[in-house]
């Protein structure tokens, strides 16, 4: 997965790819790897597939972006300012 812009200030899109019909979760977690947000869950309907969160509510710092579908797992860096 992987989101713009990076640094996020109000918002972000979150880009993420998956085989169609495999489900999954999109969970994002603050640096201690406590799960601030589930962002989405349930079955990809496409390949690409994009989401756009708000993150003005966060504190600034490091977030992860975490990826879980079937036996994979993907991790990316998010910066909010």
């Amino acid at each position: 997965s992987q989101n713009y812009p990076n640094p996020a200030l109000l918002t972000t899109t979150i880009s993420f790819y998956g085989p169609i019909g495999s489900e999954g979760e999109l969970l994002l977690l603050d640096e201690t790897g406590k799960i601030v947000s589930e962002i989405w869950t349930g079955k990809l309907v496409q390949e690409i597939n994009h989401v756009e969160f708000g993150v003005a509510n966060l504190k600034p710092g490091l977030y992860f972006c975490t990826l879980k579908t079937g036996l994979k797992t993907v991790v990316s860096k998010m910066i909010v300012r």
